[in-house]
């Protein structure tokens, strides 16, 4: 039956996902592999799509139960980036509206001090990112569950002060801790 989505009885061939009419592109997929990692950094990307689509599966080194996972653009270490954020920790809810920060925050992630074989996982979408009219808006969510320990979701709404096209996208972890083995994120264009 096809529902205009998802036809689930047709071939693999012809499945949105693997479809040219598909309009996300796959750009690119950073996987930690041996050694840590301080950076998981996306260069020379394409300024043929409308948004990006970043997602992941992280986990960071320090000595916490969590860290916070970031992205810079084009480098930008500067006071540049400004958010309004929903923390959603353990059902306490809280907003976090900042500005003039150094990286924009995409949430928690876990860390070495976690469940083993636990990874925290998010998504965000960096709109209209080619434009050199508008400065850049990114949304996010992000979040972990580690059991009774503590439980997170964020959500998020970033802005970068420049007009400029983005053509790195660079993640860190805020206190400069390593994404571990394992950490995979992947970029995508959308047409």
């Amino acid at each position: 039956m096809n529902n205009g989505l998802y036809d689930a009885e047709a071939p693999l061939s012809q499945s949105p996902i693997l479809n040219a009419q598909n309009p996300w592109q796959k750009l690119n997929e950073v996987q930690v592999n041996g050694v840590g990692s301080p950076t998981i950094t996306f260069e020379q990307i394409p300024q043929g799509f409308r948004n990006l689509y970043l997602t992941g599966q992280v986990r960071v080194s320090n000595a916490a139960e969590a860290g916070v996972l970031a992205a810079r653009f084009n480098y930008d270490a500067g006071a540049n980036y400004d958010q309004i954020a929903d923390d959603n920790f353990n059902s306490a809810l809280s907003a976090s509206p900042s500005a003039g920060a150094t990286s924009a925050t995409i949430g928690r992630v876990l860390a070495a001090s976690a469940t083993a074989g636990r990874a925290g996982v998010f998504e965000c979408t960096i709109f209209n990112y080619a434009s050199p009219y508008w400065q850049k808006v990114m949304s996010t969510w992000c979040g972990y569950y580690d059991g009774g320990v503590g439980n997170q979701l964020f959500l998020s709404n970033e802005a970068w002060r420049s007009t400029l096209p983005i053509t790195v996208i660079q993640l860190i972890e805020t206190s400069g801790n390593n994404f571990v083995n394992g950490s995979v994120v992947s970029l995508y264009g959308l047409l």
